[in-house]
């Protein structure tokens, strides 16, 4: 099977690390909360770059890792994620 590298979202995960929640993240960065929402199930297809810096300075994030990730998945399983 093919693998290909994919960006993954860590947002529930640091969310969770902080002990807050999506309405909470939203009221801090400004964020919208459909995106943020989008981003937690990790479904984006893409990332804007303001949403990525409200959500790192609202989190204190010190590196990019923290929040997204490269990682390789097999073709079957990225293409049944739509």
């Amino acid at each position: 099977m093919t693998k290909r590298r994919v960006v993954k979202s860590n947002l529930k995960d640091l969310l969770r690390k902080h002990g807050i929640d999506q309405k909470t993240l939203h009221n801090i960065s400004k964020v919208r909360e459909l995106t943020i929402g989008d981003m937690v199930k990790d479904e984006n297809k893409m990332f804007a770059r303001d949403n990525l810096n409200s959500i790192i300075n609202a989190l204190g994030v010190k590196d990019i890792k923290e929040l997204i990730t490269i990682v390789e998945v097999d073709e079957k399983d990225d293409k049944g994620k739509k």
